[in-house]
């Protein structure tokens, strides 16, 4: 009898206990709208005036397969666990693809043309791959780390390689402090994807033409 009453104040207890709800964490970096709009003059992603320079294409993001999915990581040493309460809006690697291409076509050095156009006449083409986007528990800190390539027209020869490694601190191990440090880190990372096409990329792309 007393096992059925202990199982029975379990059941009830489980029934009435508030389950934590899913909460949705937004990558929003703070120059990333205005930037833009003043690539495109109407703020429309995807789209692209012709600057001067080498037209480049972006193809989209891959990721290792373990990061192939919204779940925030949580690590802690070399072990991954994803949250089952926070969540990003869309996968790391979809995630990179937009902030990095909302910035770079900011540049009037070169035309970046997102989604590339694979029949569109371009000079080179800029993939990359996020290897790490996880939340460090012990280090509180949003830890973002992309490998860029850079190669010659339809990539058929490669002309440089870039990895852009981004600590940003954690104010406290919240949902919107998760959220903030990842897109300081988004904005940080595209600064560095940006300066170093403009440099190192763009006298890649001037010896091959």
């Amino acid at each position: 009898m007393a096992v059925f009453l202990l199982a029975a104040v379990m059941i009830s207890g489980c029934v009435g206990s508030k389950i934590p709800s899913e909460q949705i964490l937004r990558i929003a970096p703070r120059q990333a709208a205005a930037m833009q709009a003043n690539s495109t003059g109407d703020g429309t992603l995807g789209t692209s005036h012709r600057f001067g320079g080498p037209l480049i294409l972006m193809e989209n993001f891959e990721s290792f397969p373990a990061l192939d999915r919204s779940a925030v990581m949580m690590a802690r040493g070399n072990v991954l666990t994803p949250s089952t309460r926070w969540y990003w809006e869309g996968a790391p690697a979809s995630i990179a693809t937009v902030s990095i291409a909302s910035s770079l076509q900011a540049n009037r050095e070169y035309t970046l043309v997102w989604p590339a156009r694979n029949r569109q006449e371009h000079q080179a083409v800029l993939t990359g791959r996020v290897e790490r986007f996880e939340v460090r528990e012990h280090e509180s800190e949003m830890v973002i780390s992309l490998r860029m390539a850079l190669w010659t027209e339809r990539g058929k020869v490669l002309l440089l390689t870039r990895s852009v490694d981004v600590h940003e601190p954690l104010s406290t191990m919240t949902p919107q402090a998760i959220a903030d440090a990842a897109s300081k880190g988004m904005a940080s990372a595209a600064q560095s994807v940006g300066e170093w096409l403009k440099t190192e990329g763009l006298q890649a792309i001037a010896v091959q033409h």
